[in-house]
């Protein structure tokens, strides 16, 4: 009984080199044909997955009239560091390294012992 169910649903395939050709190009369209409905259908609950489930967005639009034009920010300046005073860098560096811990420098766990420079 199963092998005249499968039987039925057999199909037959050309012998001629054409024949072979185009039934293999028609199995390999409808293959990308299915495989590009499942994408699009993942695609579609992805989307709507977004629309139940996601958060709001509030978009705030400024209106930017045509007598104002965004101008860049200057570059900040930065002056040289004299290294000529070991300890005021080590001191910088300390203030830096609290400052990044939100912390100030006499309660940071960090103790500067020596550096090195990198450039």
């Amino acid at each position: 009984m199963m092998m005249h169910l499968l039987a039925s649903y057999a199909v037959e395939i050309p012998e001629d080199l054409s024949g072979k050709l185009g039934y293999g190009l028609g199995v390999a369209a409808i293959g990308l044909l299915i495989v590009f409905a499942v994408l699009a259908v993942i695609m579609l609950i992805i989307s709507l997955f977004r629309l139940v489930f996601g958060r709001p967005r509030k978009k705030k639009l400024i209106p930017v009239s045509e007598s104002e034009e965004l101008i860049p920010a200057p570059a900040p300046v930065v002056a040289p560091v004299a290294t000529t005073n070991q300890e005021e860098l080590i001191a910088v560096l300390a203030a830096a390294v609290a400052a990044y811990e939100g912390c100030d420098v006499a309660s940071s766990r960090y103790r500067i012992r020596s550096f090195r420079r990198i450039l």
